[in-house]
């Protein structure tokens, strides 16, 4: 998982020259409905997600490629590789049907994932990968470009006046930048850590129809903020 900082705009351009690997902490299951529309940035995050109300909504319908990253690197582990390649070609599937419903960087950064992890798959089959570390740096670029498209969903629903549909996208993004700064063995600092706790809360109440709309565009802004930061540092991890 290392590439050079490069911001939305140079990312777009270079889409086709990621690489890279990493892990996924916990299983969780994201929306195939919440394939709307995105744009976004890129930055970071750690610490176990704190106990969240899930609605019955997107959360609850959620979908994801994480189970195909436990199961791949578990079959690394184990060195069966014919395994391993196919959850990798099962999650690179994932990534792509992600890209094919979003827009601008959240899309880019989908559809470079989905070239790694396939690139990835083949290095697996051949052999050629010989470090799990390889497979968490890919897992934390996936993870990286959920909580894109995550966060460009909640910035979108909060536009249009959709407080629970907020809440869910906005605990989904946190979830996801989590999980990358934990794949890329990226440490996050106390700030931080508190940042994303401040915003999960947020998110939290939006589940439940609080917070005053002011509450809502700083943990918007917040995450935002994160997420640049940590996309900066990922793109600067060498391998």
């Amino acid at each position: 998982m290392r590439y050079n900082v490069v911001g939305p705009a140079a990312l777009l351009v270079g889409v086709a020259f990621a690489a890279g690997c990493g892990r996924a902490e916990q299983s969780k299951t994201e929306t195939t409905a919440t394939s709307t529309t995105s744009t976004s940035t890129s930055t970071s995050i750690t610490a176990a997600p704190a106990e969240t109300t899930l609605s019955a909504g997107a959360i609850g319908a959620r979908t994801e490629a994480q189970d195909h990253f436990d199961k791949s690197r578990e079959a690394f582990v184990k060195k069966d590789m014919k395994t391993a390649s196919a959850e990798l070609r099962d999650a690179s599937a994932f990534m792509r049907t992600r890209a094919d419903s979003a827009t601008g960087f959240a899309k880019a950064l989908s559809t470079r994932s989905a070239s790694e992890l396939d690139s990835l798959a083949r290095g697996v089959e051949s052999n050629s990968v010989t470090s799990a570390a390889r497979l968490d740096h890919a897992f934390a670029h996936a993870n990286r470009a959920e909580a894109e498209r995550h966060y460009a969903l909640a910035t979108r629903a909060w536009a249009q006046h959709q407080a629970t549909r907020t809440g869910e996208e906005l605990t989904m993004a946190i979830d996801h930048l989590e999980r990358a700064a934990k794949d890329a063995g990226i440490p996050l600092d106390s700030a931080a850590t508190g940042t994303m706790t401040r915003a999960r809360a947020v998110a939290d109440s939006q589940l439940q129809g609080g917070t005053a709309p002011n509450g809502v565009d700083e943990a918007l802004k917040d995450v935002e903020l994160q997420l640049r930061r940590f996309g900066a540092r990922l793109e600067n991890k060498r391998m």
